[in-house]
C-alpha cells in the first residue's frame, strides 16, 4: 500500500511538473512571443520578454527538479525496471532514449535562460545585425524545444503502451 501511495504521489507531481514546464514553454513560444512581437517595438519586446523569463525561470527550474525526482521514483517502482544501466527490454531502451531527450531539453532550457534571455533583454542596445542574429537563434531554440517536447511525449506514449 505504501508503494502505491508513493507511486501515486510521484505520478501526480510528475504530471504537475510536466504541465508547468512544458506548458509554460508551449505558451511562451506559441502565444506570448508572437503576440509581443506584433504589439511592441523590438527594444520594448526584448525588455518585456526578459522580465517575463525571469519570473518564469523559477517555475521552470523548480518543475525540472520535481520532474527528475518524481520520474526517477516512477522508473524504479515500475514493474519493467530491470536495474540501473540495464537495458534488455524494449521498455528500458525507449525509456533511455526518452531520458536522453529530456536531458537535451533541460540543456536547451538552461542555454535559453542563462545565455539567450540576457541577450534578448539587451536587444535595444544591439546593432540591427546582432539583434537579427539573437532573434534567429531564439526562433531556432524555440523550434528545437517544441520538437524535443513532442518527442518526449511520443516516447512517453510508447513506454506506457509497452509497460
Amino acid at each position: 500500500m505504501a508503494v502505491n501511495l508513493v507511486l501515486i504521489i510521484s505520478i501526480f507531481v510528475h504530471l504537475i511538473a510536466t504541465v508547468a514546464w512544458m506548458g509554460g514553454i508551449f505558451i511562451y513560444l506559441l502565444v506570448l512571443i508572437p503576440t509581443v512581437q506584433k504589439t511592441l517595438e523590438p527594444p520594448m519586446a526584448g525588455k518585456l520578454m526578459g522580465m517575463m523569463s525571469k519570473k518564469g525561470r523559477m517555475i521552470g527550474y523548480t518543475s525540472i527538479i520535481l520532474f527528475l525526482i518524481s520520474g526517477s521514483i516512477m522508473t524504479v517502482l515500475n514493474k519493467n525496471y530491470e536495474g540501473l544501466l540495464t537495458f534488455e527490454s524494449l521498455w528500458s531502451q525507449v525509456l533511455l532514449l526518452k531520458h536522453v531527450v529530456v536531458l537535451a531539453l533541460i540543456g536547451l532550457a538552461v542555454y535559453h535562460n542563462e545565455v539567450l534571455i540576457p541577450k534578448q533583454a539587451r536587444l535595444r542596445e544591439l546593432s540591427p545585425e546582432e539583434r537579427e542574429k539573437v532573434e534567429k537563434t531564439l526562433k531556432l531554440d524555440g523550434l528545437a524545444a517544441l520538437l524535443l517536447m513532442f518527442l518526449i511525449l511520443l516516447l512517453t506514449a510508447i513506454t506506457r503502451s509497452i509497460s
